[in-house]
């Protein structure tokens, strides 16, 4: 139930190993025209950004790293459309889960994605981000319409790029490293098309895929 917050250079960590849960949450009811600039979030037990329906957020030049259960979530499908009109600009999302109660340890949590959305109207843009070193997915988007380009999905242990939405589309993406850059087999995929819906449409325009792994 908060709209028009815009937060800007601003380091949020934990104070001296204490237990700290997320840096930014909106999850009480609808937020709307949220604004993250140069906001450096890290070494937390939880998630870096948590928020459930959202309008018009934009995350920019900012840093989000070392959270326990992940990057940025909207970790349950919103009443209310969920994710809408989302921008992340040059940010970085990287080593999600590999912090964990004042210490550099792998978390309890399941796949700790760099960005993990259910179920949402969109549309999220991604530009000019690198999203690395994750414990769970790079980006796993169950958001219709998002729309990745101009960016790096590096040696996250899971999939690397997953699409669940229509609409959904990567241009100019550079994916490698798929299960962290691991020399034997994994079971997890650079790129996952994931819908259950008739006639839903993705578009994939200069992506280049490093895959040794999965040949």
């Amino acid at each position: 139930n908060t709209n028009y917050v815009k937060i800007a250079n601003l380091e949020l960590t934990n104070n001296n190993g204490a237990q700290t849960r997320d840096g930014i949450e909106a999850l009480d009811g609808p937020a709307s025209n949220i604004i993250l600039q140069d906001v450096y979030i890290h070494h937390i037990d939880e998630m870096g950004v948590k928020m459930g329906d959202i309008n018009n957020l934009q995350i920019i030049n900012s840093v989000i790293s070392y959270c326990g259960f992940g990057a940025v979530a909207g970790p349950a499908a919103g009443a209310q459309g969920g994710w809408k009109n989302i921008k992340i600009i040059g940010t970085t999302l990287s080593y999600s889960g590999r912090y964990y109660q004042g210490r550099n340890a792998n978390s309890p949590f399941d796949r700790p994605d760099g960005f993990g959305v259910e179920a949402s109207a969109g549309p999220i843009e991604f530009v000019n981000d690198v999203v690395e070193y994750n414990l769970g997915d790079g980006i796993d988007s169950k958001a219709q319409n998002t729309y990745v380009h101009e960016t790096i999905i590096a040696n996250n242990s899971s999939d690397s790029l997953k699409f669940c939405g229509g609409g959904s589309r990567a241009e100019n993406v550079l994916i490698y490293g798929r299960g962290a850059g691991s020399v034997t087999g994994t079971p997890w995929a650079s790129i996952v098309i994931d819908t259950t819906i008739a006639g839903s449409t993705f578009s994939f325009t200069n992506v280049t895929v490093d895959d040794p792994v999965g040949n």
